[in-house]
This record gives structure tokens, sequence and C-alpha cells, in this order.
């Protein structure tokens, strides 16, 4: 019976220890979110950093592809004030129903590392795009949602 004990204990403690294995270190929360929004590591956050390059709006990276269930952070790379809104014009019905009644334009970005997340862990599968409006030209970052198994 304590062997049968201690087994199991071994089996919970591996099992816990290997989580945060689950989540690709690019993928973990940084530590501003972990402070801020109660995040841990085992919660997937997609980053993309915002900035002005020959004063248009630059989403770094300019697509994500969520393969993994997450949110959406979009970081202020510069202190140029901005904002993050989703472009609504082109969404399926599924999406449009989906992001209803929730937040689809950031406050706006005033300073170096603000940021807007957006979670969409239980968001449908489909494309959508961002636009990061402030330069002389607005941004697009386009998001994925592949269809998940």
């Amino acid at each position: 019976m304590r062997r049968v004990l201690v087994a199991l204990l071994a089996g919970v403690v591996l099992t816990g220890a290997g989580c945060t294995d689950e989540v690709p270190v690019a993928l973990r929360p940084a530590q501003e979110l972990v402070d801020s929004l109660g995040l841990r590591e085992t919660d997937v956050v997609y980053e993309v950093g915002v900035s002005t390059r020959d004063g248009a709006e630059v989403g770094a990276p300019s697509e994500v592809r969520m393969e993994l269930p997450g949110r959406l952070s979009f970081r202020s790379d510069d202190p140029r004030a901005r904002r993050i809104v989703l472009d609504t014009a082109a969404l399926s019905a599924d999406l449009r129903a989906w992001f209803a009644g929730r937040a689809i334009a950031s406050p706006p970005l005033v300073q170096r590392d603000a940021r807007w997340v957006v979670d969409l862990r239980d968001a449908p599968t489909g494309t959508f795009e961002f636009v990061a409006l402030g330069g002389t030209a607005d941004g697009r970052i386009r998001v994925v949602i592949p269809p998940r198994d």
C-alpha cells in the first residue's frame, strides 16, 4: 500500500512539474502580465510589438497564427500614441457574434511598453485583422485561429 501511495504521489509531482513545459517559452506571459493580470506560466500569450517605422504603424509580427488557445498582447514598442482596433468589416458570422459585447478597441497606448491584451482562448476558428492607428499610415495585424482538435 505504501509503495502505491509513493508512486501515486511521485506521478502527481511529475505531472505538476511538467505543466509549464507544455507551453513554449516564447508563448509564456511576460512578468508584467503575470503581476498585473494574475496570469500563470501555463497561460499562453502571443505578443505583437507595435511601433512606427517611416511614419507608418507596423506590427511585429504582422501575422499571428494561434495554434494554441490563448491571449493576444499588443505592446507599444515606442513612445508614440496609438490605438489598436478590430477591423469588423470582414468578420465571419461566427466571429462577429463572438466579438459582440467584447472590447474591440484598445484605450490609447501613450507610452512605451503600454499593453492591450485580448482574451481569445475560446474564440471560434477564423481569420481577422486588428488595425494599429496613430501614424501617417495604419498598420494591420492578421490573426489566424486554425481549427483545433
